[in-house]
């Protein structure tokens, strides 16, 4: 299988194909099926990584969120010289 860059470069090459002889299909068909499974994979691997991306990032969010949400459980406010220590709860 060719590199999505060398692929986008073949297609941009000028060409000419050679009349068939009579008789001879293309084979057209099998060509369209088997660029639609290439198409479909690529899709998913597309779409995997773009999933994979977005759940690194919401993780990485979510850490920050629960460390955020730590400080604000556990203060430590320094209240005329003494050091207190705050449970909030909802």
């Amino acid at each position: 299988m060719l590199e999505e860059g060398i692929a986008q470069r073949l297609l941009t090459l000028p060409c000419a194909q050679p009349p068939l002889p009579p008789g001879e299909g293309r084979g057209e068909g099998e060509v369209v099926q088997r660029l639609e499974s290439l198409t479909q994979q690529r899709q998913a691997a597309i779409q995997r990584d773009i999933s994979e991306r977005n759940a690194r990032i919401f993780e990485a969010e979510a850490d920050k969120l629960d460390g955020w949400a730590d400080d604000l459980k556990f203060r430590t406010p320094d209240i005329g010289g003494l050091t207190a220590r705050f449970h909030w709860t909802s």
